[in-house]
């Protein structure tokens, strides 16, 4: 029931965005804006609702998945064989922490002010406590 519920108060439409296909998107918490990658390609964000879409200043990878802090400004950025990349200016520049290297990660996650993120590849799970300056092995799945 609450899918229909859903389904009769939301409404979607074709907007003005990449025609790839998309892998996964993420938003700040009053969807303000909303990030996403496409399985090939730049990150896209849009700042109103969707009309209109911006590359990200990132060169194009295979992405697997993205996470945003709640006010925007922390936006990280899984892919697969180049490793993982994070932004801490709302996407106007990203860079790849040294101490993870270039491997495929496929999940990304983030507290709501982004002091603490998760990236997780293979068997290993990544985490920062330090809005990402620095990265730590957490946990070593069998």
């Amino acid at each position: 029931h609450e899918r229909r519920k859903l389904a009769s108060v939301v409404s979607w439409d074709t907007r003005n965005a990449s025609s790839g296909q998309w892998k996964a998107m993420a938003s700040n918490a009053d969807l303000s804006i909303i990030v996403g990658v496409q399985v090939y390609g730049t990150p896209w964000r849009t700042t109103d609702g969707g009309y209109n879409w911006d590359r990200l200043n990132l060169t194009e990878y295979s992405n697997n998945d993205i996470a945003m802090s709640e006010g925007g400004n922390y936006i990280i950025v899984t892919t697969v064989n180049t490793g993982m990349f994070l932004s801490t200016n709302a996407g106007a520049t990203f860079a790849s922490p040294a101490t993870i290297g270039t491997q495929t990660f496929v999940f990304a996650e983030m507290s709501l002010s982004g002091e603490y993120m998760y990236v997780f590849r293979s068997n290993y799970l990544y985490r920062s406590a330090d809005f990402g300056a620095t990265w730590s092995q957490t946990l070593v799945f069998p």
